[in-house]
């Protein structure tokens, strides 16, 4: 289902019932939608609460990302422990710059990144977080949208 812009996402859902509905035959659906920011139930892991994308204003073309992560395995660690942002990029896409800081206010931490996109297609960029080589949060997925010509 497209939207024209992304700040309209759709989300389907769906149901096939067991069994089919006859012509003018009513079906009662009861159904609740759950968003896992503050599950208990989610891995003790970290996982991407937030995700902030806009043009870099130090470099034509580039955009500046900030992804914030929460959970309890994040936000309890100290804040000078060493945190790494592991970014897998599509083709053309370049990490040009990057950094992770905790939050002590929000008990997150917080990657920012100064990104240059591929000129023509959009590209998947991945990140997760990880210290002293260990997975600490889930992986964050994003489609990058293609550089803008130049008018």
């Amino acid at each position: 289902m497209p939207t024209n812009n992304r700040n309209t996402d759709n989300m389907v859902t769906f149901w096939v019932p067991a069994k089919p509905l006859r012509p003018g035959e009513s079906l009662r659906v009861h159904y609740q939608i759950r968003f896992f920011r503050n599950d208990k139930q989610l891995p003790s892991g970290g996982h991407p609460v937030a995700t902030f994308l806009g043009n870099d204003p130090h470099m034509k073309g580039a955009k500046t990302l900030v992804v914030d992560f929460a959970g309890d395995g994040l936000g309890h660690l100290p804040a000078q422990t060493t945190m790494h942002a592991h970014f897998t990029v599509g083709a053309g896409v370049h990490i040009l710059h990057s950094s992770v800081r905790f939050n002590p206010l929000k008990h997150q931490w917080q990657v920012n990144a100064q990104i240059l996109p591929a000129r023509h297609h959009p590209r998947n960029i991945r990140l997760f977080l990880a210290s002293k080589g260990k997975v600490l949060s889930d992986t964050w997925l994003y489609l990058l949208p293609p550089q803008k010509e130049a008018a």
